[in-house]
């Protein structure tokens, strides 16, 4: 034995070559941050960790491996050689995914959602439905989104306050264009032609372009992967009847829209006012394809603050997302029908 161990360290003293070796190639076991839900979370046995660097000189002899002079493995085993070693250390072994992480390992939240967020960023086009209220008397705000890359890069954001209509239109290579618009008729949501102006005139809030708001409201998303977030997977189901505007639905049929349904309670923002993270209870739902489908979060950002039912005022958010990679038409206006300032 000590004869084959001189011929696979090349002549050099055994002892010094295993030493060397160890000191510049071993790095420990480490365990990736999975989080399954409703699983336990697999740990290393201090065992074996303590029985791994015997495991590594035995692999060097008995498993075929040539080491060069410098070091480096010369016709060492494959990936299932390698997966097979770790789960031997008691390493947690994630197997490449060849789809979402929805579809193959839904329980595992923190990866699903990085999926439905990388996936909402990179379509090439998309709407989205937006819709915030309150339990007491009053208007709540709704705002669509739009964006599509063909014929150009394009996004806008309608907003309608009880009969109030305006928006945001960003259009050109990394929508650097920027201009406003509102109906010609504001008594009547979504009537009348479109007026389109760059500056929106005085007293008008400083606004951000469609994009960085809809990524604020989808990055929210986010929060269910931070510690002290409490998410339970329910398995797949229909949202059921949802009010949504035709014109952001196309072709879906609203009563087969759902997936996969998460459930829980996390600390959330909710974007377009001016209160900080509270706890909300939430429900998401994320189709087989990994793309978000509906978000709906409910809590108390005012606390002590009454609804005229006596009740604490609670404030509610629905974001519904849709066409993801379909079809979808944003008006982009002919320079001649931009004015400088509101008309």
């Amino acid at each position: 034995m000590l004869e084959v161990l001189r011929e696979l360290t090349m002549g050099e003293d055994p002892a010094t070559a295993v030493s060397g070796l160890v000191a510049a190639e071993w790095t420990g076991v480490s365990t990736p941050r999975l989080r399954h839900v409703g699983r336990p979370r697999r740990t290393v046995a201090p065992f074996l960790l303590a029985g791994t660097a015997a495991v590594l000189v035995g692999a060097l002899i008995g498993g075929g491996a040539l080491v060069s002079t410098v070091g480096s493995p010369v016709g060492a085993g494959g990936p299932d050689t390698d997966d097979a070693a770790a789960e031997a250390a008691g390493e947690v072994v994630e197997e490449e995914r060849t789809g979402p992480a929805v579809a193959e390992v839904p329980e595992d939240v923190d990866a699903v959602v990085a999926d439905a967020v990388e996936l909402a960023l990179a379509a090439s086009s998309f709407t989205t439905y937006d819709r915030l209220y309150t339990n007491d008397i009053g208007d709540q705000t709704q705002t669509h989104y739009r964006y599509t890359e063909e014929p150009q890069p394009a996004m806008s954001r309608t907003v309608h306050f009880g009969p109030s209509t305006n928006g945001e239109l960003s259009f050109g290579e990394d929508l650097a264009e920027l201009v406003h618009f509102a109906p010609e008729n504001t008594g009547v949501i979504g009537g009348g032609e479109r007026r389109y102006f760059r500056d929106p005139g005085p007293g008008s809030p400083e606004t951000e372009a469609p994009r960085v708001l809809w990524e604020e409201k989808l990055r929210t998303l986010e929060g269910l992967t931070a510690e002290g977030a409490q998410v339970t997977y329910e398995g797949r189901s229909t949202i059921g009847d949802v009010e949504i505007p035709e014109e952001l639905l196309g072709d879906v049929d609203p009563l087969e829209r759902g997936g996969h349904h998460y459930t829980g309670t996390f600390d959330h923002r909710f974007v377009g006012l001016s209160h900080g993270p509270v706890e909300v209870e939430f429900d998401l739902w994320i189709s087989e394809e990994g793309h978000p489908v509906r978000f709906v979060a409910v809590g108390v950002p005012e606390p002590g603050a009454l609804a005229e039912n006596g009740e604490p005022r609670s404030y509610t958010q629905h974001l519904d997302f849709m066409r993801f990679d379909l079809p979808v038409d944003v008006e982009v206006p002919e320079p001649t029908e931009i004015q400088a300032t509101r008309p």
